[in-house]
């Protein structure tokens, strides 16, 4: 009888036998090196590997490709497009758009495609292929290098210099003031001057309204000139022998001398006395006489204009 109970019953084995297992397992998790996955528990259901990504046909991804953000890119001379056809690695191509405006495409060859946004650069691709080539083609044509384009701002700015166009977003006047760090406190802002690189006369634009109203705001285009002049506290008029008889700004930010409002009416004309210039003022009875021979020479302290100031220069007695 004892020695029946001293033999192992057939489940005394079995809990025996399990016990150890987890034990051994558990002494080789443990074991395991650092940042490798534990081994699975022996008598555990191993898991099949995964299987590779099977890539998606080009124009069926949620991601978007890489154009710019409203797809009315315009592509240009020296932009550089990428063709992915699906299941057709032999017709990829990266190619750079010609100064013709083309680029050649395996099979279809030369398409012009300058001058097209991105959507509808494809679309030309795209017929091209599936009239002779392919049966309803899936293909993707992206942007992957774009000429940087830029334009300047001068005069009252913080920043004023070349501004860098950027590409799928429209770029107008207020947004070309805002690159160049905004406007500064005296800037007048009522008369801005847009030169375009395409020639032709300055556009005078009042920036304050096409604030109010962005829709109205002119577009700037590549290579064009935004000129944004201070405000003007008044004028002065010059008159006689000049070779510009004109009126003259004085700016908000400071005033102007008689020999610089002299210059910016084309200076003296061959025939002016520099010994008797004549200066009208309001409130004053007799009009200052003023040699600006001297004052060119340092001789005499430059005379301040003010705002309304008439200058007259006589021509010289022979």
């Amino acid at each position: 009888m004892n020695a029946l109970l001293r033999t192992p019953t057939l489940l005394q084995s079995f809990y025996r036998c399990t016990a150890a297992l987890v034990l051994a397992c558990a002494w080789a998790n443990a074991q395991s090196p650092a940042g490798q996955p534990a081994q699975p528990p022996i008598g555990a259901p191993l898991q099949a590997p995964r299987a590779a990504a099977v890539p998606e046909a080009p124009g069926t991804s949620e991601s978007a490709p890489q154009v710019p953000p409203d797809g009315n890119y315009v592509i240009d001379l020296g932009d550089t497009v990428k063709l992915s056809v699906f299941q057709e690695e032999d017709l990829d191509a990266e190619v750079t758009v010609s100064k013709s405006g083309g680029v050649s495409f395996p099979l279809i060859g030369q398409v012009h495609i300058a001058g097209k946004t991105i959507q509808g650069a494809e679309k030309i691709v795209w017929d091209l292929y599936d009239r002779d080539y392919l049966v309803t083609p899936k293909l993707n044509l992206t942007l992957s290098r774009y000429v940087q384009h830029t334009m300047t701002v001068t005069g009252a700015v913080l920043k004023p210099g070349q501004v860098s166009l950027p590409t799928g977003t429209r770029f107008d006047v207020i947004s070309a003031i805002d690159a160049a760090g905004g406007h500064t406190e005296n800037a007048n802002l009522r008369s801005v001057s847009l030169r375009r690189a395409a020639g032709g006369g300055p556009i005078n634009l009042d920036a304050v309204a096409m604030r109010a109203n962005p829709a109205s705001a002119i577009e700037i285009k590549p290579g064009d000139t935004l000129s944004v002049p201070q405000k003007v506290a008044g004028f002065v008029t010059v008159r006689g022998n000049v070779k510009k008889p004109s009126e003259v700004e004085i700016l908000d930010s400071g005033s102007i001398d008689l020999l610089t409002a002299i210059t910016k009416a084309g200076d003296f004309d061959r025939l002016a006395s520099k010994k008797k210039v004549l200066v009208r003022r309001v409130g004053r009875a007799e009009p200052y006489s003023l040699n600006a021979a001297d004052m060119a020479k340092g001789a005499v302290p430059l005379f301040q204009l003010l705002p309304g100031d008439i200058i007259t220069v006589n021509e010289a007695a022979w």
